[in-house]
């Protein structure tokens, strides 16, 4: 049982690190400007600016991502 918990583990971490080196870096944080859903990290450009998919920016009760 402690074997497979180690391999789970392991494996976690492999993803993780695997994760982290695929955004490279160059992705722009929530609330950069943009023009594309390719420069966020979020994955989402609104109106010119890097937002949360699952957040409300301007409180219309319809999610980010819908928009």
């Amino acid at each position: 049982m402690q074997d497979l918990r180690m391999a789970i583990g392991a494996g976690l971490t492999a993803w993780c690190a695997l994760m982290a080196a695929c955004t490279g870096g160059s992705k722009r944080p929530l609330g950069a400007s943009c023009s594309s859903d390719a420069q966020c990290g979020s994955g989402l450009c609104l109106e010119g600016t890097c937002v949360d998919p699952l957040g409300d920016e301007d409180s219309d009760g319809v999610l980010n991502f819908t928009e």
